[in-house]
């Protein structure tokens, strides 16, 4: 095995491993009875270091150590940050204990377990088999809607939050002469920006995805 497949396979090995335990602590929690909103506090910390830790991604594209577009990899590793930053992680109860939190945690989970598999498997003889190549560009259809309208939703809802508590704003006059109103970026955010990249992305990934799977049935032997 070469020193890139080795690295690969230990990054997503290692990705994959602690999302699973993400997804195990999400359903400790709903075994032990836990409320379906209130599992966020017991993995805030790891989900923010993947979250942090994946941002690795953008200099392997960047790099080439894979073989990924850099501008949709950057955008959905900084997106995700920033919607965890900006508003799952202020501190706002209203949003760790929303629905939109827990669906955005959940289709985060899920998606990356399947995708880190994926990779890791792709570095091993043999490659990635057909169904699990077949779930990474499929499970998406539903769970990027889910994920990307959970995000929104948080943003949505810590608004208030923000403008109440004036959390990451600068309030004029002030001696620099500078003023910054963190819940008019945030709407600006979901007016602007968050439909129509995610329209972006989404086309995106349905090319790749006809792509790929119209490969894999190319390459099927006939019965």
């Amino acid at each position: 095995m070469k020193a890139k497949q080795a690295y690969l396979l230990l990054y997503n090995g290692a990705m994959l491993a602690e999302w699973s335990i993400v997804a195990l602590r999400i359903l400790q929690h709903l075994k032990g009875g836990g409320a379906v909103t209130g599992f966020f506090p017991i993995v805030r910390d790891r989900v923010k270091r993947l979250l942090i830790l994946s941002c690795l991604e953008i200099v392997h594209a960047a790099t080439g150590v894979v073989r990924a577009p850099v501008a949709p990899t950057m955008i959905q590793c900084l997106v995700r940050l920033a919607s965890f930053v900006g508003a799952m992680n202020l501190g706002s109860a209203a949003v760790e204990r929303s629905t939109w939190c827990a669906q955005t945690m959940c289709a985060w989970t899920v998606s990356e377990v399947i995708r880190y598999a994926f990779y890791a498997r792709g570095q091993l003889p043999g490659g990635a088999p057909k169904w699990l190549t077949w779930l990474r560009y499929s499970a998406f259809i539903a769970l990027y809607p889910i994920g990307i309208t959970g995000e929104m939703g948080c943003f949505a809802t810590v608004r208030p939050h923000v403008r109440a508590n004036k959390i990451l704003t600068v309030s004029m006059p002030n001696k620099w002469n500078f003023g910054f109103d963190y819940a008019a970026v945030i709407t600006a955010l979901l007016v602007c920006a968050y439909p129509p990249g995610a329209f972006k992305l989404y086309t995106y990934m349905l090319s790749q995805r006809a792509k790929v799977l119209g490969g894999v049935r190319k390459a099927a032997p006939v019965a």
